[in-house]
């Protein structure tokens, strides 16, 4: 993943690790109940 310091401060300062997992499946659900697309780029992040 190539990002720039910028970004990487801004999501470790929101929480983010490297090697961070959590299960997002609750939200995937209810974001295509909702009528959007999850897209397996944004599912692998």
């Amino acid at each position: 993943m190539n990002l720039s310091n910028e970004t990487v401060k801004i999501l470790r300062d929101a929480g983010w690790y490297e090697g961070r997992k959590i299960d997002i499946k609750e939200i995937e659900e209810n974001l295509e109940k909702l009528g959007y697309t999850i897209f397996p780029e944004v599912k692998s992040f």
